[in-house]
């Protein structure tokens, strides 16, 4: 059974009614479908939210669908990375705690500070009570972000314990929407998994900081589709172990790229379509798997011969 609910009918996991404020579309935002939560919560369980962030502008707050009003969220993060794959939850920069909304209506927090990117966007993640549980709409369900179709949200992931993430079905997006402000000197700015220079700043302070603070987490590969071959960059933020395999829809294991311990770094592998024996594989889907100390990540890779 999956880890998380979909309240208001699109599941079989958990049928309840939609409720009448699904059928329209509130004054304050677009249209809202349902509700979604985890349907068990525990230690650093979130949901995250991506939200592009233009250049020279900056992420001053955030209103979103909220289910049940008599539920907070203990924080909200906020967190650099790509729209393919969140980062580890430790890197993410707080920028709200205790945060509660009304129940089944739009709510809205501003942030302790804007924050900018300098990687295209941000995650906006909001931190599940330990132990709670999504189980209906309205008062008393639990806490549960509002979602609406794709061309009205913002994509966005769920994780149990802030390291292994799913991702919302593409056919759907978070009913949220951030408030944005333009950048200034004082601006907070989030590259991949660390916090940069203040808007304003030289370009090289950036790159010193990008130098310094490495986040452990497997990047997209490029090209993606790919013939022949595709590179796969990740970066440690510590030295440890690492393992980076490949496997095929069965779950079968295809090659071991990486399995040995590296210092912190950022690190790139080829992989040229091969098995372990090195003979050409057919077209088709496969998985790179990325372990490294608690963090693990899943990557779906197509070969196109």
């Amino acid at each position: 059974m999956s880890r998380f609910q979909w309240l208001h009918g699109l599941s079989a996991l958990l049928l309840v009614a939609a409720p009448a404020w699904a059928d329209s579309a509130p004054v304050s935002g677009p249209k809202v479908l349902g509700a979604l939560g985890l349907a068990q919560s525990a230690h650093n369980s979130c949901i995250a939210v991506w939200i592009p962030i233009a250049d020279k502008m900056a992420i001053s707050g955030i209103k979103w669908y909220n289910n049940d009003g008599l539920s907070s969220f203990p924080e909200i993060l906020v967190q650099g990375g790509s729209p393919e794959y969140p980062v580890a939850l430790p890197d993410g920069l707080p920028v709200a705690v205790n945060v509660s909304g009304q129940s089944s209506a739009w709510s809205e927090v501003e942030f302790s500070c804007a924050v900018g990117s300098s990687s295209g966007g941000l995650y906006v993640i909001f931190r599940v009570p330990d132990g709670a549980s999504a189980i209906s709409d309205g008062a008393g369900g639990g806490p549960a972000l509002g979602y609406t179709d794709a061309a009205s949200g913002y994509p966005g992931w769920m994780s149990s314990d802030g390291v292994e993430w799913e991702p919302l079905h593409p056919n759907f997006g978070f009913a949220v929407q951030p408030v944005l402000v333009a950048g200034t000197s004082g601006t907070t700015m989030k590259a991949r998994g660390k916090v940069g220079p203040t808007e304003g700043q030289p370009a090289e302070g950036l790159a010193q900081a990008a130098a310094v603070n490495f986040v452990t987490a497997l990047s997209p590969a490029s090209p993606n589709p790919f013939n022949p071959q595709t590179t796969l960059k990740y970066s440690l933020r510590e030295s440890g172990h690492v393992d980076l395999a490949v496997f095929n829809v069965r779950g079968e294991l295809i090659k071991r790229l990486v399995s040995e311990q590296k210092e912190r770094g950022e690190y790139s592998v080829v992989w040229d379509g091969s098995d372990r024996d090195g003979a050409a594989l057919a077209s088709g889907v496969y998985f790179a798997r990325f372990v490294a100390g608690d963090v693990a990540m899943t990557q779906r890779l197509v070969l196109l011969q």
